[in-house]
């Protein structure tokens, strides 16, 4: 980098966090720093003008930074991801092949971890409603614990304080001492794309980054971690 350059800033969410980490080693490409957030507070941060250069969120978060201006140039899709369940390294797997095995499953686990919704955590906000549907709220409220986003969710996993914990496939598959238990049946599953696009009035230089999540190097970082095409 150049000693008058200031690294490139990018604003992610969570699910790709893994992936993003491992190629901001890349070498040879200007250098760039990444906060990351749920989808909605990635997509706040950026409505109310947090300077930044490239931008990392669901198609429906974009939707919306495009209309209101701030994003520049095209679209990326990086892949799309769903949600699973982290159970404890070596774990038997989980039953989640039916909305009838999901109800047992939960209602079988000592403690569980979730994303609050209220955070704008896309898994968070999206199990919850599971949970109304099947008429779990009230009866899983007292073993449930919210956090702000979903990796938060999966380290309570990771440090032994939940048994399963709920969020995208791509915060479980790549951390250390947990595995995927599970995943939502199709019936109730929520598939995500995620996408980067440039931020408006960004730094030019971000679009180096932006090839390199196109290129193999790339997709293959992301397809990793758990995205699938």
């Amino acid at each position: 980098m150049n000693a008058t350059e200031t690294p490139l800033r990018i604003i992610a969410v969570g699910a790709v966090k893994h992936a993003l980490q491992h190629l901001l080693r890349t070498p040879g490409l200007p250098e760039a720093t990444a906060s990351f957030d749920t989808v909605g507070g990635a997509r706040d941060k950026v409505l109310a003008g947090t300077p930044c250069d490239l931008v990392i969120a669901s198609d429906p978060a974009l939707d919306i930074l495009r209309e209101a201006g701030r994003l520049a140039g095209e679209r990326l899709a990086l892949g799309r991801t769903g949600l699973g369940f982290a159970v404890p390294e070596g774990a038997a797997p989980l039953d989640t092949s039916s909305p009838a095995a999901i109800v047992a499953t939960l209602r079988a686990a000592p403690r569980i971890a979730m994303a609050d919704p209220a955070s704008g955590a896309t898994a968070g906000k999206h199990f919850q409603g599971i949970l109304d549907q099947l008429g779990l709220t009230d009866t899983l409220a007292p073993k449930i614990t919210r956090h702000a986003n979903g990796m938060l969710a999966v380290a309570e996993v990771v440090e032994g304080r939940a048994s399963i914990a709920v969020s995208q496939m791509t915060e479980i598959v790549p951390v250390p001492g947990v595995d995927l238990g599970g995943t939502l049946p199709e019936a109730m599953q929520l598939w995500t794309v995620y996408t980067a696009s440039l931020a408006a009035g960004g730094d030019a230089r971000a679009g180096a980054w932006l090839a390199l999540f196109g290129s193999p190097a790339g997709q293959e970082a992301f397809a990793a971690t758990g995205f699938v095409a």
